[in-house]
């Protein structure tokens, strides 16, 4: 998934896509850090649990009357989604 993740973020680069890059080196960021934890998740958890987090502060911040923000949100967590399989 690595080399996935890597091949997005020079597809990011070259369009000038800042959302997707700073999404997708977050991901790799988070799998980086996931591999040399002491009981490392699955690729697909890491991923799902970037989503669920997402959808909290989503939640949190249209409570708040942050539409702006929860946009943001809402826009990384598609962004995470279409790196999960069908």
């Amino acid at each position: 998934m690595l080399q996935e993740i890597n091949n997005k973020i020079t597809e990011a680069r070259k369009n000038k896509n800042e959302k997707e890059l700073l999404v997708y080196q977050l991901i790799k960021s988070e799998l980086i850090t996931n591999e040399h934890s002491k009981h490392p998740l699955s690729e697909i958890d890491v991923l799902r649990k970037m989503i669920k987090e997402r959808d909290k502060a989503e939640t949190l911040y249209l409570e708040n009357g942050r539409r702006d923000l929860a946009k943001k949100e809402y826009d990384e967590k598609i962004i995470i989604s279409t790196l999960l399989p069908k």
